[in-house]
C-alpha cells in the first residue's frame, strides 16, 4: 500500500480488487517528500493541516469535553460523539458495494473491505499471523504474552478479551440477549444467533474446493474434506493427507462419476419437481371446484332456509294482523253497545224529564193542583252539610209547598249538588221517581252515622287559623263536638 489511510476515502470494487482513491487532502501520501506536514510531538502522527493536528492532541491531553445525553460516554471531539449517536439510533450510512452489508462507521467499511481482498496489514512480530485489524493484532498478541487483564468476579477466571468476559458472564445469570426473529429461540452469543439463521434462509456460505459441495456451518465443512483426504491413503498412516499423481487421477475419476451422478440425479429431481407441480395444480383446481361446489350448496342451502324463514314470518305477520282486526271489530261491537245504552239512557232520562215539565199540562187547573206548586224556593244540598239539616229544611219546604211524593222526589233530584248528585249513577232509572229510595241512598252516603267519623277526625286536627280570634274558634270546637 502507498497511501496510509487516516479519515475518508471512497473504494471502487471491481472484482473483489480495491483500489484506494484519494478524494481528501487529509489523506498523506507518504512517498510524497514535497508536501508540508504538521506531526504530533507524541506520537510523530502527521497531518496536513494545523487544525486537525490541533484537534487530534486533544486525545493526548484526555480532555473530553462532550458526553453522550443517552449512556454518559464522554468523547475529546464532537465528530466522535456524533458517530458513537449511531449505536443508539442503529443508523447505518455506509454500504458495502461487493455483499452490500452496511456499516455505521466509515472505519468499520474500511475494515470490512479487507475481507474482500483478502489484504491483512497487520501481522503479530512472534508468529507472523496476519489480522484484518489492528485491535485482533492487539487481542492476538495477549495470547504470546499470556495476558488475561479481565476476570469474573463469580468463579475468577481470567480472560484476555472483554468480550469473552462478557459472553462467559452469561454462563452465570442465564442471559441470553440474541433470539431468532423467525421462531424466537434465545442465544446468549450473538455468532450462534447467525449460524442458527441459516436454518431458515438456507444460506450455505462455505464450499469445498474440491467437490463444490456447500454447507451452512464451518465444521461439516471441515468434517466434510475427510472424505476427499481418505481416496488418497493408500494403505498410509492414518494422518497422512499427501497426494500423488495417481492419487489425484482416481481421485478425479471418482469426482467425475459423483459429478455424473449429480447430474443424473438433479434431472431426476427436476422432472420429479415438475411432475409434483403438475399433480399439485391439477389438485389445487380440483380442489377449488370442490370448495367451490360446496360454497354453492351451502349458499343454496341458507337461501332457502332464508326464504323458509320469511315465509313464516310473512304468515305470523299476516295471522297477527288478523288478530288485531278481529280485536278492533270486537272493540268496535263493544263501543256501540255501550254507545246504544247511554243513549238509551239519555233518551230515558230525557222523557222523565220531559214528562216532569209537562205532567202539570195533562191536569185540570184545580185548586189541589195549584196548591201543589212551590211557594218557597228549593234548597240544595252538595254533601258538605248535615244530610239530617238539610232533610229536616227539605221537609218544611215540601210540608210548606204542598208537594206529593213525586215532586218530593224530583225536587230532591234536582237540590242535589257536586258529590250528593254523584249518588244518582248508583240508583236505577226506575227508582229516581222514588222518593224512598232516593233518601236511603243519602242517608247511606251522608247520614250522621257516616259523617259522625269524619267530625271527630276534623274535630282532632282542629287548629286556630290565621287571623282568627279565639271566640270563633271556640264557637267552631263546639259545632264540631256537637256533630261527632
Amino acid at each position: 500500500m502507498e497511501t496510509c489511510i487516516q479519515t475518508n476515502e471512497t473504494y471502487l470494487v471491481s472484482d473483489l480488487c480495491v483500489v484506494t482513491v484519494d478524494t481528501d487532502q487529509n489523506v498523506e501520501n507518504v512517498n510524497d517528500e514535497n508536501k508540508k506536514y504538521f506531526a504530533c510531538d507524541i506520537c510523530g502522527q502527521k497531518f496536513l493541516q494545523k487544525g486537525l493536528l490541533k484537534e487530534h492532541l486533544h486525545s493526548h491531553k484526555k480532555v473530553k469535553t462532550y458526553s453522550c445525553d443517552v449512556c454518559g460516554k464522554e468523547f475529546s471531539k464532537q465528530g466522535n460523539l456524533d458517530r458513537h449517536y449511531r449505536v443508539h439510533t442503529s443508523e447505518k450510512l455506509y454500504s458495502c458495494d461487493v455483499c452490500h452489508k452496511d456499516f455505521s462507521h466509515k472505519r468499520y467499511l474500511n475494515e470490512h473491505y479487507r475481507i474482500h481482498t483478502n489484504e491483512k496489514p497487520f501481522s503479530c512480530h512472534v508468529c507472523n499471523k496476519e489480522f484484518y485489524r489492528k485491535t485482533s493484532l492487539n487481542v492476538h498478541i495477549r495470547i504470546h504474552a499470556n495476558e488475561k487483564p479481565f476476570s469474573c468476579e463469580v468463579c475468577h477466571k481470567e480472560f484476555s478479551q472483554k468480550t469473552s468476559l462478557n459472553v462467559h458472564i452469561r454462563m452465570h445469570t442465564s442471559e441470553k440477549p440474541y433470539s431468532c426473529d423467525v421462531c424466537g429461540k434465545l442465544f446468549s452469543q450473538e455468532g450462534n444467533l447467525a449460524r442458527h439463521y441459516r436454518v431458515h434462509t438456507g444460506e450455505k456460505p462455505y464450499s469445498c474446493d474440491v467437490c463444490g459441495k456447500r454447507f451452512s456451518q464451518e465444521g461439516n465443512l471441515a468434517r466434510h474434506y475427510r472424505v476427499h483426504t481418505a481416496i488418497c491413503h493408500d494403505g498410509r498412516d492414518e494422518g497422512w493427507t499427501g497426494r500423488d499423481e495417481g492419487c489425484t487421477s482416481r481421485m478425479e475419476q471418482k469426482m467425475e462419476v459423483g459429478q455424473e451422478e449429480m447430474r443424473s440425479g438433479q434431472e431426476e429431481m427436476r422432472s420429479g419437481q415438475e411432475r409434483l407441480e403438475k399433480e399439485m395444480r391439477s389438485g389445487q383446481e380440483e380442489i377449488k371446484s370442490q370448495i367451490q361446489a360446496h360454497i354453492e350448496s351451502q349458499v343454496k342451502e341458507i337461501k332457502i332456509h332464508v326464504d323458509g324463514c320469511i315465509g313464516k314470518i310473512e304468515e305470523e305477520v299476516q295471522c297477527v294482523k288478523q288478530k288485531i282486526e278481529e280485536v278492533e271489530s270486537e272493540v268496535q261491537r263493544k263501543i256501540e253497545g255501550v254507545e246504544e245504552k247511554v243513549q238509551e239512557k239519555i233518551g230515558n232520562l230525557e222523557r222523565g224529564i220531559n214528562e216532569l215539565e209537562e205532567r202539570p199540562n195533562y191536569f185540570p187547573a184545580s185548586q189541589e193542583f195549584m196548591s201543589s206548586r212551590p211557594t218557597v224556593k228549593p234548597l240544595t244540598f252538595d254533601g258538605q252539610t248535615s244530610w239530617a239539616v238539610f232533610k229536616t229544611q227539605f221537609d218544611v219546604v215540601s210540608s210548606t209547598n204542598g208537594w206529593t211524593d213525586f215532586v218530593k222526589a224530583s225536587q230532591l233530584i234536582a237540590s242535589l249538588r257536586g258529590s250528593a248528585a254523584e249518588v244518582l249513577q248508583g240508583i236505577p232509572s226506575d227508582k229516581l221517581t222514588d222518593l224512598t229510595a232516593i233518601e236511603k241512598a243519602l242517608e247511606s252516603r251522608f247520614g250522621d252515622s257516616h259523617l259522625s267519623q269524619f267530625y271527630r277526625t276534623e274535630l282532632k286536627t282542629r287548629r286556630q287559623k290565621p287571623g282568627e280570634s279565639l271566640q270563633e274558634l271556640a264557637a267552631d270546637v263546639e259545632r264540631l263536638m256537637s256533630l261527632a
